[in-house]
């Protein structure tokens, strides 16, 4: 089976998630092994109550997903659920090669991305973080900063010294 080549390029996290078929009176009612949607806990911005917790979602994923998504598989009793929308800045880098082989000059493409957020209260549990997110310690979020400052650092060294050398077949550069 091979794959279509726009779907290829879209991440798995990204993907719409394809509607549930409906039901119709007499139909056997569908089972639902494992769910398509995913939360990813994240640390809260600042200090918050214990009955608090701060996820970023699926896109697609509404309030009563949210609810549905706790209750039924992590048996946490939730009491309300807030969602939000963010929008980033989202860089991607390319460089042109020409027919010859030689590359061009190197762009920087910009477009915004918007990431989902749900705020969920707890009813009548708290919740602590795990330990990674105290004081101290390096959160998930910093560590990605930081490997793609130096990532980022990398890729200009690497091609500042291709910009230098334009003219040139890449043959002769070895």
């Amino acid at each position: 089976m091979r794959i279509p080549k726009g779907i290829a390029r879209i991440p798995l996290w990204k993907r719409d998630i394809p509607r549930y078929p409906l039901y119709y009176k007499g139909d056997p009612s569908p089972k639902i092994v494992l769910p398509l949607f995913w939360m990813k806990l994240i640390p809260p911005e600042r200090k918050i109550p214990p009955h608090y917790v701060h996820f970023q979602v699926h896109p697609q994923m509404s309030k009563l997903d949210i609810k549905q998504y706790l209750e039924k598989i992590y048996d946490v009793p939730v009491l309300n659920v807030r969602t939000e929308l963010r929008k980033r800045d989202v860089m991607a880098f390319s460089s042109k090669v020409s027919t010859q082989g030689i590359l061009g000059e190197n762009r920087e493409k910009r477009h915004t991305e918007e990431d989902k957020y749900a705020y969920v209260q707890l009813r009548g549990t708290t919740f602590k973080y795990p330990g990674y997110f105290e004081e101290g310690g390096q959160t998930a979020t910093q560590y990605e900063q930081e490997m793609a400052a130096e990532e980022k650092k990398r890729w200009r060294a690497e091609n500042s010294k291709q910009q230098v050398n334009q003219g040139l077949p890449p043959w002769f550069l070895r």
